[in-house]
């Protein structure tokens, strides 16, 4: 760790991976998801899309509402998508430095993709890039998966508004499926039926192939 922070291109990526959460958390997640939540329920909301470029009407063709929808869509998400790309290519860059990227234990490794993803808040489109720079820098399949699923379900200002609006037994329902499938269902699918992706992304089976090919001399 000392070489690291001696590292300039790890500092100055570290740097850069804060800025850019920093600036998207300031100017754009903390006000939109405030503006939401002051809307609740009262919102008019187009199919996929909280801006309109363009209305859909109901006698339009169906080609017409993909497209318009898909304009409208784009607009929406434009800046949380563009912020899911830097972000993925920053943590990309960042943990490329690291020798060792993953913890012992299928359950601890869905742990540690929960703590990443939660202070981060983004919405699942835009977890979606950030899940895949994790998963190219080398993280095992347990943490991408965690983050991505953690990142717009259990942050601060998304557990806020589950509970200002909702009654207790829906919350808790909410909360304790979330952590259930995170901590048990992650850990258990890796573990048992997604043995290979799990060997890919921790480098065990390119290990496991070169002991395999010094037995063999």
């Amino acid at each position: 760790m000392k070489s690291l922070l001696r590292n300039k291109c790890f500092i100055l990526a570290a740097i850069t991976v804060i800025v850019i959460a920093f600036q998207f958390w300031t100017g754009s997640r903390l006000p939109a998801l405030d503006q939401k939540a002051m809307m609740a329920g009262t919102a008019a909301i187009e199919p996929l899309a909280f801006d309109t470029v363009f209305v859909v009407q109901d006698e339009d063709p169906i080609w017409k509402k993909v497209v318009y929808g898909f304009v409208n869509w784009a607009k929406t998400n434009q800046r949380g998508m563009t912020f899911g790309f830097m972000f993925a290519a920053g943590i990309l860059c960042l943990l490329s430095m690291f020798k060792r990227k993953s913890l012992e234990g299928n359950f601890s490794n869905s742990a540690l993709g929960v703590m990443i993803g939660t202070p981060l808040g983004v919405c699942v489109n835009c977890a979606a890039p950030i899940a895949r720079g994790l998963h190219a820098s080398g993280m095992r399949l347990e943490t991408t998966l965690a983050a991505m699923i953690s990142s717009p379900t259990l942050n601060v200002i998304v557990l806020t508004m589950v509970i200002a609006l909702f009654p207790f037994h829906l919350v808790v329902m909410k909360i304790g499926a979330t952590l259930f499938f995170l901590f048990v269902i992650i850990p258990l699918l890796s573990k048992y039926f997604f043995k290979d992706e799990v060997m890919e992304t921790s480098g065990e089976r390119q290990i496991k192939g070169l002991t395999a090919d010094d037995d063999a001399k």
